[in-house]
């Protein structure tokens, strides 16, 4: 789990 994976990156977009 690193703040650099794609999963990471949509899962803050998807807080937004």
């Amino acid at each position: 789990y690193k703040p650099c994976d794609p999963q990471v990156i949509r899962d803050r977009v998807a807080h937004m």
